[in-house]
Order: structure tokens, then C-alpha cells, then sequence
């Protein structure tokens, strides 16, 4: 159902696996990229600037204040220093916060420009701003000017007295928790961009994987089987039955067994492509090789061994009795059968065949024993075909 609804052709597994991949990793790729955006905001709002700053003029007006007082006292060239020092900074914190616009306008949500919050921030700008000016002047008065009654000094005392400290509080308390509600905003994406990764994750794994993979070994099955399969009549090729053999033998020495290899020809199948066509003689194979298998028990093993000639493992016989009575049931059934070819004539085929007895103990592989029962084939040949010779 997949498959037909996203259209994933049956015969290109490997590039349907490859696109389902490359998918897949693009949207854990983006929700990627969106916990790290989301990361990088949550450390930028846990360091907002505007937060230090605000921080730092809540500790240096206070100090500044204090500076003012020792300063109107002593009239000191080295507090005065201090003071332009401690103003430098306040002014620079200040014009962070300020510069050129409204502060966080645009930027910040509703909830934080809650009428009373806003108000503060507007009280504090303006009285930040006296207090600057009023210690700038302060600053600029002569010695002979400097008192408790200067008026300068007054406006000091009176913004510090004042709602200054509770304003700049409050504007400390709004970063905060506007801050926070940030942090727990981002905290949600993030949360969320995980659960997509892992749904995709889940989906690309029970409707692209797995359907994909079940696929792809069904190809890697019928390839195997193409490897170790003669295409035209289905039975073992020479290379499946060689590994065959060479387990029976193992076999047949472990548990001292005979073991037997038969070959078989067929007769004058030169002659049949010759006369009714190559197709003739495909169906001619394909039959055989029913015959075989009717006829033979359930244990033996067939093989193609090339062309038209077959090679037939026989466990548990020796070439003398029961391989004999196997291959010679075999023969007589090739013998009795009326081929029908396509075009609907009957023709008759008949078959030799070799049989010799492996030695399990010396042989480690089927050759000398396909040596030997060659050799009887050859003999089956020349004495008229249609006969069975066993290497003795």
C-alpha cells in the first residue's frame, strides 16, 4: 500500500531506500536545526544584555550617590574621578538600553507591557536622565558652590530618595520574567521538534525501512538463488552442486556412509536442436528434468552439470545396488516417455549414464569421482547409448 501510494517502483529498491533515506534525514536535519536555534536563544536570553545593564545601574546609581555625598564633603580631585568614572559607566549601560528607541518595543510580549510595567520604565528613563544631568552639573560647580544646599546636590538626594530604585526594580523584575517566558517558549519548540524527530524517526523506520529492507532481501534471496540456480530447468547449477557434493562427502566420512555421483547424458541431443529447433530442445530439458525428479529419492540431489548433461548425488548407496537401481529407474522412464514439443509432434529422447562410488575417505571434493564416472559414460556411449556403465 505504500509503495503504490508513493509510487516506489518495485524494480529500483536501492533508490527508493536511498530517497526514503535522504527524506528522512532532511526533516531530522531541520528539527535539527530548530533545537539548535532554539538552544542558542535560550543562552542569549539567559545572557541578555539589556538585563546586565539594567543590573548595572541598579548598583551604580546607588554608588554613585554615595560618591556624591563623599565629594560635596571633601571636595576630592581623586572622588570626583571616581564619580566620572562610575557616570562613564552609567551613561554607557544607559545608552544600551535606550539608544535611539523605545525600550524592547517590537520585541517583547504583551504581557510584559502591561500598562503599570510600562509606566515604570517611562518614569525611570526620565529620572535617569535628571540624575545624569544633575551629577554632570554637580560636577562642572566650583569648590566654593559645593553644599548640602546646592541644588544640584538636592536633585541627587531627591531622585535617590525618590522612586528611581523602585522603578529600576521594576524593570529588572519585567526582564525577568519576560526572560523566563521566553526561555519556556523555546523550552516548547524544542520539546516539540524532538517529538517530530522521533516521529519521523518511527516512520521511516515501519513504512520506508522495513517494507524497503523486507524487499531488498527478497531481491538478495532470488539473486542468491539465480547464483546457485540453472534459469532454464530450476535445478542446482554445476557450481551449487559441487558445494553440495563436497557436504555430502563430509557427511558420508562422519557417519561412514556410501555415497554415490552419478552422470547423465543425454542421447544425440545435438541431433534433436539440430532437426526440430533449439526450443525443441529447451523442452526436452525442462521434461528430463521432471523425470528426474519423479524418480529419484527424496534425499538425492540433481545438478546441471552443462549443456545436456547432468550430475545426480546419491547418499547412502554404493554404486553396485542402490545406486544402480535409482539411476536404472531413471533411465527406463526416459525411455517410456512420448516428448511433446509445441507444435504438437511427439518425439523420443533416451539417456546414458556413469555411475561411479565416492570415496569419502580419500576424496575431498566430487572431481575424481565425476573423473570416474565419466570415464564409464564415455564406455555407456560407445556401446549403443541408452544403458547405464558403473566404474568398478
Amino acid at each position: 500500500m505504500f509503495e503504490k501510494k508513493f509510487d516506489i517502483p518495485r524494480a529500483a529498491p536501492v533508490r527508493a531506500l536511498t530517497a526514503g533515506y535522504i527524506v528522512a534525514l532532511a526533516i531530522i536535519a531541520y528539527m535539527s536545526l530548530i533545537i539548535h536555534y532554539g538552544i542558542g536563544e535560550i543562552i542569549k536570553e539567559q545572557n541578555n544584555r539589556d538585563l546586565v545593564y539594567a543590573s548595572r545601574q541598579l548598583k551604580l546609581i546607588p554608588l554613585i550617590s554615595l560618591n556624591v555625598n563623599e565629594y560635596v564633603d571633601s571636595k576630592s580631585s581623586i572622588v570626583k574621578g571616581r564619580l566620572e568614572s562610575d557616570l562613564s559607566s552609567l551613561e554607557q549601560a544607559y545608552t544600551e538600553i535606550f539608544k535611539n528607541k523605545e525600550f524592547g518595543k517590537g520585541q517583547k510580549s504583551e504581557t510584559f507591557f502591561a500598562i503599570q510595567v510600562q509606566e515604570s520604565h517611562e518614569r525611570a528613563k526620565q529620572q535617569i536622565d535628571s540624575f545624569v544631568g544633575s551629577v554632570k552639573n554637580l560636577l562642572e560647580e566650583s569648590e566654593g558652590k559645593l553644599g548640602y544646599n546646592n541644588k544640584y546636590y538636592k536633585e541627587v538626594k531627591t531622585l535617590i530618595q525618590g522612586s528611581l530604585i523602585q522603578n529600576i526594580d521594576s524593570i529588572n523584575i519585567a526582564y525577568e520574567a519576560e526572560s523566563l517566558q521566553h526561555v519556556r517558549r523555546l523550552q516548547i519548540y524544542q520539546h516539540v521538534a524532538l517529538v517530530v524527530i522521533m516521529v519521523t524517526l518511527l516512520l521511516e523506520a515501519l513504512l520506508i525501512f522495513m517494507p524497503l529492507v523486507r524487499r531488498v532481501s527478497v531481491y538478495a534471496d532470488k539473486l542468491e538463488n539465480l547464483a546457485r540456480t540453472d534459469a532454464l530447468t530450476n535445478v542446482d547449477n554445476r557450481r551449487s552442486i559441487l558445494e553440495k557434493g563436497v557436504k555430502e562427502i563430509r557427511r558420508a566420512k562422519r557417519y561412514d556412509k556410501p555415497l554415490s555421483v552419478a552422470l547423465l547424458d543425454i542421447d544425440h541431443f545435438k541431433v534433436i536442436n539440430d532437426t526440430h529447433g533449439h526450443e525443441a530442445g529447451d523442452i526436452i530439458l525442462k521434461s528430463m528434468v521432471e523425470i528426474f525428479e519423479e524418480n529419484i529419492r527424496l534425499e538425492d540431489e540433481i545438478g546441471r552439470f552443462g549443456g545436456e548433461e547432468f550430475i545426480f548425488l546419491l547418499p547412502e548407496t554404493n554404486s553396485h545396488e542402490d545406486a544402480l537401481t535409482v539411476m536404472e529407474r531413471v533411465r527406463k522412464a526416459v525411455e517410456m516417455k512420448d516428448f511433446r514439443l509445441e507444435n504438437g509432434d511427439y518425439i523420443k529422447a533416451t539417456v546414458s549414464i556413469g555411475v561411479a562410488e565416492i570415496e569419502a575417505s580419500k576424496d575431498k571434493s566430487l572431481d575424481p569421482a565425476i573423473r570416474r564416472a565419466d570415464i564409464v559414460l564415455y564406455k555407456a556411449k560407445e556401446d549403443g547409448r541408452n544403458q547405464i556403465k558403473i566404474f568398478k
